[in-house]
């Protein structure tokens, strides 16, 4: 297989830049660490320089990539060839209990994840609409230009994470690979983190706790199977984090450490814009401190250095971006929805307390009002209104819910450890990394405030998502400041870490999307009925069923969404539909599911309309015209036509308008079948 280059090539990266370290006696686990972060970087470019390099002549296949990553490993594997190094012993003393630790890390938490990586196919609901179909127009088009398409978001946002992606999918002529750019993320921002807490002189114990820390975030575990883009965006976010502090700690700025500074950044940016607002106070830092320290001319080579690599990474999609929209950021309809209309200091702290609540929602709905009514009334102190259209992502109404899944999981316990630890700080902060730890937390607090002033609130904001680089971050500040005050209890310590370890648990286990224990297992525990009745299931009720559920449901867009209610009432409702078998489907295990109807574990009553989709097309009919909503499952109509007619096939937008003529390999023709979407429902024209 062709993948088996990649890996190849990925695997010669690494062992160079591993090698490189161990040489000069940095410690075999530090090294193991280092060069991780290194090859993710390096690939992560070289993955997006190939792609950006083929498109030109419309030759991105699996012949050029092969090539291409043929040629990295054979030059990587050279020059580590020529490495030399004395191997001695691991170069650090782990207490036996601390090995039983990480033995239960990986058997319990990290392997488990990986296997949901290559065994359940991309699944959620941002996957399915755009992720993973941009990809699939990518690798039909053979370049990674625009397209026509119902959904802006596949030409619109940055495209890195799925480069990557579109990488292993060229070369392994499948889907298997695609979460696990997700899960390696998570392994470089685990060896990011435990190597940002070292740089405070914190032993391995308290590098290990950092790890297990960031592993307990429900949503770090929730997007590490996914094909979701926040945690690899968090992985470059903390590398620009390390390097920006690394250049503080050192006697002597390395170039190294500011062309890699440089990466982290740019490559992040193109995985999300958000990387650079977060790391905007982090930099002007750096920038005074080199001013100070640095000549002149080593201050204008570090900024040609940045301004060459931006350009680099960002000239070709923001060219792009301009020709199709004339526009470098894209359409100026999406962003205008993202930003806040008008900003000031009352709609930024109305913000800030809208995320902040949203990472404190836990499973009691007493609990969470309350939050809500406290946001109510700070919003009226503040003279702003908390469902404006100004301040919500197209006028969301706002509430507190907690929702254990990929898109909103927040973790009420990280937050209050967050903020006893930066209390802790202010009290009783000293030690000779003191200013260091204050330009943390500082950077850290405004980096969140300038998120919460320049975007609007999102259902799937804080913690959640779209600031998940920047909890990360926070967490790193519980080691950094909060474990000298355990050492000094190796009971607690331990307890510590034990119970983080039984903390990850549930969220590897009962993800709802990826559910290795069966998904009625936790929906029994939390009587927690459908949120959402397709209208076909509800018209097959009886008129007494019917009657019941409109107590407990409205009508909107051909389905039927659930009120808020009472816990009684959720008792009642999950009672009821629990007796009607509502949840046969979920009492199957994943692993006992095909491929196939694992695409649709979100909704499920969508697989035999899908499945069914091509049954009375012609095998020689195979280009596909799309009449689809924007937000609609593109991508699973893709694995079905592929199944149906192999690799000979063509799928497009016809109806939509298209500039790059040249680059789309779907013009309209009168032969075209034409699929029409309406509320779910599909009708085929020949």
């Amino acid at each position: 297989m062709s993948v088996i280059i990649l890996f190849s090539a990925i695997a010669s990266v690494f062992l160079y830049f591993f090698l490189n370290e161990y040489k000069n006696q940095v410690g075999i686990f530090t090294s193991i660490r280092i060069g991780l972060i290194y090859s993710l970087i390096i690939c992560a470019f070289l993955a997006y320089f190939f792609c950006e390099i083929l498109s030109i002549n419309n030759s991105l296949n699996k012949t050029n990539l092969s090539i291409a990553w043929a040629i990295v490993f054979f030059v990587f594997a050279r020059m580590g060839y020529k490495i030399k190094c004395t191997w001695g012993g691991l170069g650090i003393f782990i207490p036996q209990i601390y090995v039983i630790y990480i033995g239960f890390t990986f058997v319990l938490i990290l392997i488990p994840l990986f296997i949901l990586c290559v065994v359940i196919p991309p699944n959620n609901w941002d996957s399915m609409t755009y992720h993973m179909t941009r990809v699939e127009e990518w690798r039909q088009n053979l370049n990674v230009y625009p397209f026509p398409t119902s959904n802006l978001r596949q030409v619109n946002v940055p495209p890195l994470a799925e480069y990557i992606i579109l990488n292993f999918q060229i070369l392994s002529q499948s889907d298997y690979f695609a979460n696990l750019i997700q899960f390696v993320s998570l392994i470089g921002t685990l060896s990011l983190g435990s190597l940002f807490v070292k740089l405070f002189d914190l032993n391995f114990k308290a590098q290990f706790l950092t790890i297990l820390l960031i592993l307990a975030i429900p949503m770090v575990i929730f997007q590490s199977t996914s094909t979701q883009t926040d945690l690899t965006a968090s992985f470059f976010f903390i590398g620009v984090v390390y390097f920006i502090f690394k250049i503080l700690k050192s006697a002597v700025i390395s170039f190294n450490d500011i062309i890699l500074l440089s990466a982290s950044l740019f490559l992040g940016g193109l995985v999300k814009y958000t990387v650079l607002v977060f790391s905007a106070p982090f930099l002007i830092i750096l920038f005074f401190f080199i001013l100070k320290k640095s000549s002149l001319k080593s201050v204008i080579q570090y900024i040609l250095i940045g301004i060459l690599i931006s350009a680099i990474v960002f000239v070709p999609f923001l060219f792009r971006n301009f020709i199709y929209y004339g526009n470098i950021t894209g359409e100026p309809e999406i962003l205008n929805s993202m930003g806040v209309k008008d900003p000031n200091l009352f709609k930024m702290f109305g913000n800030a307390a809208k995320n902040v609540a949203d990472c404190m929602a836990i499973p009691w709905d007493y609990f969470n009002v309350f939050l809500f009514q406290m946001n109510c009334r700070l919003h009226d102190l503040l003279g702003t209104q908390i469902n404006s259209p100004e301040t919500n992502y197209l006028s969301s109404p706002y509430g507190v819910k907690f929702v254990f899944a990929e898109d909103s999981a927040g973790s009420a316990i990280h937050l209050v450890m967050v903020t006893l630890t930066f209390l802790l700080f202010l009290i009783k902060g000293r030690g000779i990394h003191k200013y260091l730890i204050v330009i943390y937390f500082s950077c850290l607090i405004i980096s969140f405030l300038t998120y919460s002033f320049v975007f609007k609130w999102q259902p799937w904001g804080w913690g959640n998502r779209l600031l998940l680089p920047l909890f990360i971050l926070a967490i790193l500040g519980i080691s950094i400041s909060g474990y000298k005050y355990m050492v000094k209890s190796p009971f607690f310590s331990h307890l510590v870490f034990i119970l983080l370890i039984l903390y990850c648990l549930p969220t590897v286990y009962l993800n709802k999307n990826k559910p290795i224990v069966n998904l009625y297992f936790l929906r029994d525990i939390l009587k927690k009925p459908l949120g959402m009745l397709p209208k076909t299931q509800f018209d097959h009720q009886t008129t007494a069923i019917q009657n019941e559920f409109l107590k407990y449901y409205s009508f909107k867009d051909n389905v039927y969404l659930i009120k808020i209610l009472s816990n009684e009432n959720n008792l009642k409702l999950f009672a009821i539909q629990d007796s009607l078998n509502f949840f046969k489907e979920q009492k199957i295990s994943i692993f006992m599911k095909s491929r196939n109807e694992n695409y649709f574990i979100n909704q499920p009553y969508l697989f035999h309309t899908y499945s069914e989709l091509f049954d009375s097309i012609p095998r020689n009919r195979n280009r596909i015209s799309l009449e689809i909503r924007g937000d609609s499952y593109e991508y699973p109509i893709w694995v079905i036509a592929r199944k149906k007619f192999g690799s000979n096939f063509k799928i497009g937008h016809a109806k939509f308008n298209f500039k790059f003529h040249s680059r789309n390999q779907f013009p309209p023709s009168p032969k075209d079948i034409i699929i029409i979407e309406n509320k779910n429902e599909f009708e085929v024209k020949y």
